[in-house]
């Protein structure tokens, strides 16, 4: 199946189907809703570190000045929040 000459010259060189509007697929929303909800279910201090991290971008000296605590505390307990939050979207069956 090769492309004609004429869609060539329409610029159609790919054969997508227009489908118009669709609903939102409920299953990825769920997951969506899922994996907040498993966010939730993390300590306090866990969901700040990871929300700093990644959501705000901060380096982890400017973590440390907002969290009030060492560098090394947030150096060593970024890794055990994004473990206990695999564990808990893996008991959710979403990992």
């Amino acid at each position: 199946m090769g492309i004609t000459p004429s869609a060539l010259r329409a610029s159609r060189t790919t054969d997508y189907k227009r489908i118009g509007w669709q609903a939102r697929d409920t299953r990825t929303f769920d997951a969506r809703l899922a994996r907040v909800l498993a966010f939730e279910r993390l300590p306090e201090d866990e969901q700040m570190l990871l929300m700093l991290t990644y959501r705000e971008r901060q380096h982890q000296e400017e973590i440390s000045k907002i969290l009030r605590c060492s560098v090394r505390k947030v150096a060593y307990t970024l890794p055990q929040a994004r473990k206990h939050l695999a564990d808990i979207l893996d008991k959710l069956d979403i990992l």
